[in-house]
């Protein structure tokens, strides 16, 4: 009876944190809460006062209304500080990989390098892509993508440091015309690699914030300059962005407004 009585007590907790959720502006009164959820007012007026003890719920003094309290912000907080980004990135990986068809992985922003990940799919050629490969960042997508959101002190710093070696003749190693595509994918979101990188290899990145929205890493797809012509690259590029989008949004940051995601 204990438990059955404990089970339902936290059903009602649950349903009571759900309806407050979906009235988060202007909260609502015991009385509506009662009834919303057909809780009797006497039982709903003791689980809201120990909700409002602890700082699950809160009370606005002029009309009465609750509303979600901080200590649910103190746990989300706990929640996303636990959080690994490559943990989290992996079940959208493998869900960009299966829709698409094509090689996919993660790099990872880390003292100002860019560092391969994971990766799902291989591509049949020379060319290889392996966990932990550090990666150029002027001239691979995964890598302009990440220097297009960074300040700009630290891009700068980054580009001031590169060697600028001449991987391929498509590689660009001019640094206005770098800075100037840079502004192109800030705007966009997407950044692409025409065989900069590797000669018959084409690939297209998207960034992902973290709950701070500071670029941490990026998705690239990349394939055969066959299999990914520029063509193809375009018509991938809103999977890629909507993955990218996917696991912000589960790292707790958000995407910047002006990015087009269906």
């Amino acid at each position: 009876m204990s438990h059955s009585l404990s089970m339902g007590t936290i059903d009602k907790i649950y349903r009571i944190f759900e309806l407050l959720c979906a009235n988060y502006k202007h909260g609502l009164t015991s009385k509506k809460i009662s009834e919303e959820l057909d809780i009797p007012l006497s039982s709903c007026f003791r689980i809201l006062s120990t909700l409002k003890k602890y700082s699950f719920i809160t009370q606005r003094n002029s009309d009465r209304h609750y509303f979600l309290g901080i200590t649910h912000l103190r746990y989300a907080d706990y929640m996303l500080a636990g959080l690994d980004v490559i943990d989290v990135s992996i079940p959208y990986l493998e869900k960009l990989h299966a829709e698409t068809g094509q090689v996919v992985y993660f790099a990872q922003y880390r003292e100002n390098l860019c560092v391969d990940m994971a990766v799902f799919g291989h591509i049949k050629t020379e060319a290889s892509i392996a966990r932990g490969q550090i990666l150029p960042m002027y001239c691979t997508a995964s890598g302009k993508v990440i220097l297009a959101f960074l300040s700009e002190l630290e891009r700068q710093a980054i580009l001031k440091k590169e060697k600028y070696e001449q991987f391929t003749g498509y590689t660009i190693t001019d640094i206005e015309t770098i800075n100037k595509e840079l502004k192109e994918i800030y705007q966009t979101g997407v950044a692409y690699n025409i065989q900069q990188y590797n000669y018959g290899i084409n690939a297209l990145a998207t960034p992902i914030f973290d709950r701070s929205n500071r670029v941490i890493g990026s998705i690239t797809i990349i394939g055969t300059s066959i299999d990914l012509d520029p063509y193809k690259l375009e018509e991938l590029a809103e999977k890629c962005l909507a993955c990218s989008r996917e696991i912000t949004t589960t790292l707790g940051g958000s995407f910047p407004d002006w990015f087009k995601v269906d």
